[in-house]
Order: structure tokens, then C-alpha cells, then sequence
């Protein structure tokens, strides 16, 4: 696993094999810092999570990020149907029944309503996210990104190996590549063609929910 990477590294720091371990740790904390900073569509995953009557949250996967896109689906008479939940402040919570907005929290996703007691169907939350896991995203990361990841690990790792010249030479590539990554800066923009789904966009009928 980012074997040439760590291979390169290993040359650039003018160290022996007997580092690859913490060299490797560097480069996975190296690619969790460009997961959390850039926007990157080969990273995003889709997760379905199953909503729970009364229960005002559900567990994000332990790699989620940055939070894509929520919907709430259900299947009436074989057609599958979604809403879009939108993104809000904690706390900020709506009178109406039925939840159309979101938050999340440490490493839960909230609801600003909960699920009725009694459910008339099955209803889950699918989210896509951006995955900060450097083991899931290694196969683009170290091939399409290969020089960034490698420049980054290298500033970090020289640092602690209190290698100056490296760091130097690390830290000026580094900088000609957050020009070249710039552009993943802002923030991707999701559509139902994106998604992939295929299926209707017709809005649950929240208001059909027993109270």
C-alpha cells in the first residue's frame, strides 16, 4: 500500500527500510488532510442507513467526511421515492411534521424531526459523503495524486525527522501543488444524474404519517 510513495520518500528523506512504518503512517495522515481539505468526487461513497421510529439520528459511517447529499427514501408500490434534506444549524428546528432538515453532530447525522411511532413503510437515509479513509481512497489517491501526497507526507515527515534541506525541498513542491489543487477547493455540486438513482423524485407523503 503506497508502496512507491513510501518508496520515494524513503530516498527523498535519505533514511533506511527500517522507517517504512512511520514513513506509511505519514503518508495516511498526508492523505487524510487532503480528503478533509479538497472536494474530490472519486472519494464519495454512498451509504444507506435505516431510520428508526422515534429516533432522531442515525450513525454516519466511521469514514464520513464532508456530507454530499441526504435524502429520505422510501418504496410505495414498487416505485422508489425521495425528498432532499436540507443542511441546518443545530438547533434551529421547524413546527411541521416530518423531517426536511439536517445536522450533524460528532459522528451521528440529526434530524430536526424524529420518525413518527408508526411508520406506514420502511424509510432510510441515504447519504453521500466524502470517505476520509486513506486505506478505501489509496488506488486514485496514490496514482492520480501520487506527487501531491507524496510532497505533503514529505514536509510533515522531514519535520519530525528534523531533515532541513528536505523540508525545504518538500515544502517548495508542496506549495506549486496546492496551485494545482486549488481547484478542488470548492465544494462539489451533486444532481440526481450524479447520484445515479434512476428512480422518481416524487416527495414521500410525509403528511400520510399518523401522528
Amino acid at each position: 500500500m503506497y508502496g512507491d510513495i513510501i518508496e520515494d520518500l524513503r530516498e527523498g528523506l535519505a533514511v533506511s527500510a527500517e522507517h517504512d512504518t512511520s514513513i506509511l503512517r505519514g503518508v495516511k495522515q498526508a492523505a487524510r488532510q487532503l480528503l478533509k481539505i479538497y472536494n474530490f468526487r472519486e472519494a464519495v461513497r454512498r451509504a444507506v442507513l435505516p431510520v428508526v421510529a422515534l429516533d432522531e439520528s442515525v450513525a454516519l459511517p466511521v469514514d464520513a467526511g464532508k456530507i454530499k447529499s441526504v435524502w429520505l427514501t422510501t418504496v410505495e408500490g414498487g416505485t422508489k421515492l425521495y425528498k432532499t434534506l436540507r443542511r441546518r444549524g443545530e438547533g434551529q428546528f421547524p413546527t411541521y411534521s416530518g423531517p426536511n432538515f439536517y445536522f450533524t453532530q460528532g459522528d451521528r447525522l440529526y434530524l430536526d424531526q424524529p420518525m413518527p411511532a408508526i411508520l406506514a413503510s420502511p424509510y432510510n437515509i441515504e447519504v453521500w459523503y466524502q470517505s476520509n479513509d486513506p486505506d478505501v481512497n489509496e488506488s486514485w489517491l496514490s496514482t492520480t495524486y501520487q506527487d501531491a501526497l507524496e510532497h505533503l507526507a514529505g514536509v510533515k515527515l522531514s519535520l519530525k525527522k528534523r531533515k532541513t534541506e528536505a523540508a525545504t525541498i518538500y515544502g517548495q513542491l508542496w506549495q506549486q501543488d496546492t496551485v494545482i489543487l486549488a481547484r478542488y477547493v470548492s465544494e462539489l455540486e451533486f444532481g440526481d444524474m450524479d447520484m445515479g438513482m434512476g428512480e422518481s423524485s416524487t416527495t414521500p407523503a410525509l403528511e400520510r404519517y399518523p401522528a
